[in-house]
């Protein structure tokens, strides 16, 4: 399979036969590709920026095309900061670095089965997010799907920690 970056200015070429003399247009998911070169038998694009996969690459010649399918690549998860089990059960700010987080990133840190922890994208581009996290505890699986294309992080809040206990002495 065919994987572009979810930035987009990646170089696509497309091999085949009866392209045409002129440049047409090509398109990746609906979306219009900048032309770099058009012959015969190769036509070379810049891919725009975008997300997904199975997309079809589209190469028209006046009234006739030729699809492939193409996809960007995954989002992949480098870093987050701050590390896990940092994060105080209050929640906070963290930064999640990586690549091809695409142009709209869902971000989860599910508690459980039927629950989620409250997020918020601050900023994101291709690869990096900042993110507001909610409270939460225990330990969680941080999740970003960038059109249907998913990475996890295995992510945990501070452990608890006992001061003291009381009393210092039971009764008898």
């Amino acid at each position: 399979a065919t994987l572009v970056g979810t930035a987009g200015g990646d170089a696509l070429t497309f091999y085949g036969d009866n392209f045409g003399p002129g440049e047409d247009a090509v398109t990746l998911g609906g979306v219009a590709c900048t032309v770099v070169s058009w012959t015969h038998n190769e036509v070379v694009v810049s891919t725009p920026a975008g997300q997904g996969a199975g997309l079809a690459a589209v190469v028209t010649v006046v009234d006739q095309a030729a699809s492939e399918a193409v996809a960007y690549r995954p989002p992949i998860i480098a870093s987050v900061d701050p590390p896990s089990l940092s994060l105080a059960n209050t929640g906070g700010q963290i930064t999640i670095t990586g690549s091809d987080f695409g142009l709209n990133p869902v971000i989860t840190l599910p508690l459980d089965a039927d629950r989620a922890v409250a997020t918020s994208a601050v900023s994101h581009d291709h690869s990096t997010i900042v993110l507001n996290v909610g409270a939460g505890q225990g330990r969680n699986d941080l999740t970003i799907n960038v059109g249907g294309q998913v990475a996890v992080e295995p992510y945990a809040y501070a452990a608890p920690v006992v001061a003291a206990v009381s009393p210092d002495e039971a009764a008898t």
